[in-house]
């Protein structure tokens, strides 16, 4: 395939300027929890959901060909079925060793002696579900913990500035001068040319070049956003200058049912919101952060 060379230009100017140093802030935080809350309702939430899938081994016993015909040679069929059967796998687990309390304090971060605070006091018939089938049971329970902490957290965390980004990150691109399948030609990005990851990010630029903004820009993958979930990286920065001025962060989702939006996606998200609450008062700026599908939803999440 056959690439068009590009020449990538940053618009540098003001404007640009103004909307990067409102966001280009790097944060860290703290937390104060009640770890016993978080106990009671890890163990509540396991009592009430917990199920794990039980383990069926099948064996086949099989025995070679004596002589293969032309459609076995065609097909690689060099055996016979004899027989089949299908066994409870929890007997062929007994003899495997799993470290229960330190895999789910590994994954979670959990101290061992939380977890088995929580395993202490689950029902006894969600305790032998372990048994029918530990690597699920591990995870579930992980799943858990993982969205009760969240939950917990979001009431607890307090960002706090840490330093800056450098100018770098945003004024330098990361494209290989060639165009691809991925990349468009735009105006009011802070480049000439957009790399989008999905088309939802490709339809929404379209929208914005056409729309009453000023600037916008993609985030690059190193503005990174410390959560208790992990990093989180913001799809797009946008300026609106009507009335008074917004700075809009974005997340393109192509659906926002809550059901697609779990765990630590939708905790990542609800700690960005915390964040960008505190560079707007950090900034006394107008500063505002959510997930939206169009530009359309973009437009009703400013009123």
């Amino acid at each position: 395939m056959s690439y068009k060379v590009i020449n990538i230009i940053y618009y540098d100017n003001l404007t640009n300027e103004k909307m990067w140093n409102k966001i280009k802030f790097k944060a860290t935080y703290k937390i104060d929890f009640n770890s016993e809350e978080l106990i009671n309702n890890v163990v509540k939430r396991i009592n009430n959901e917990l199920n794990v899938k039980k383990i069926k081994i099948t064996i086949n016993e099989i025995e070679q060909k004596d002589q293969l015909t032309n459609e076995d040679i065609h097909k690689k069929t060099m055996f016979n079925e004899k027989s089949k059967a299908t066994i409870n796998g929890e007997i062929q687990l007994k003899n495997i060793k799993y470290d229960l309390v330190g895999e789910i304090s590994k994954s979670t971060f959990l101290k061992r002696e939380t977890i088995v605070k929580i395993l202490k006091n689950i029902q006894n018939n969600k305790f032998k579900m372990f048994k029918l089938n530990p690597e699920d049971f591990i995870l579930n329970v992980i799943n858990i913990i993982e969205e009760e902490k969240a939950t917990t957290f979001i009431g607890s965390i307090t960002y706090l500035k840490s330093g800056e980004y450098d100018n770098d990150i945003f004024t330098i691109n990361n494209f290989n001068g060639t165009i691809e399948e991925n990349i468009i030609e735009v105006k009011k990005h802070i480049y000439n040319y957009l790399k989008y990851d999905s088309n939802i990010e490709k339809q929404l630029a379209k929208s914005l070049e056409c729309g009453e903004i000023i600037v916008y820009a993609k985030l690059p993958n190193k503005f990174k956003i410390p959560t208790p979930a992990g990093y989180y990286n913001p799809d797009f920065a946008i300026l609106f200058e009507k009335e008074k001025t917004i700075y809009f962060i974005a997340e393109t989702k192509g659906s926002l049912k809550s059901m697609e939006l779990k765990g630590k996606e939708k905790a990542k998200i609800d700690y960005a919101k915390k964040h960008f609450e505190y560079l707007g008062k950090l900034n006394n700026e107008n500063i505002k952060y959510d997930v939206i599908t169009s530009y359309d939803e973009l437009i009703d999440k400013l009123i």
